[in-house]
C-alpha cells in the first residue's frame, strides 16, 4: 500500500484517506491539526495547518513511535 499512496499526488493522498479511512485520533503538534486515520491494515496522517487553512501533508505512518502520539493508540497491538 505504501508504495503506491507515495506515488500518488498529494490531493489524491488526501482523497484516497478521506473516502477509504476511518479517522480514529487527532493531535496537536505546534501550528497543525494532525488526524489519525486507518485504512486497510495501516495507518495515515493528514496534517492540516492552522494558519494558512490548507493540507500541507499526507502520509502513511510506518513507525510505530508516531502511534504513541496518540493517546487512543497507546497499548494497541503493534502494526505489521
Amino acid at each position: 500500500m505504501k508504495d503506491k499512496f507515495d506515488d500518488l499526488t498529494k490531493a489524491e493522498q488526501v482523497i484516497q484517506i478521506l473516502k477509504f479511512g476511518e479517522k480514529i485520533d487527532q493531535r496537536i503538534s505546534k501550528d497543525y491539526d494532525i488526524n489519525l486515520f486507518q485504512i486497510d491494515n495501516c495507518f495515515a496522517e493528514i496534517w492540516y495547518h492552522h494558519n494558512t487553512n490548507s493540507i500541507v501533508k499526507a502520509k502513511i505512518v510506518d513507525n510505530e513511535s508516531v502511534l504513541n502520539n496518540y493517546p487512543k493508540m497507546i497499548g494497541l497491538p503493534e502494526i505489521n
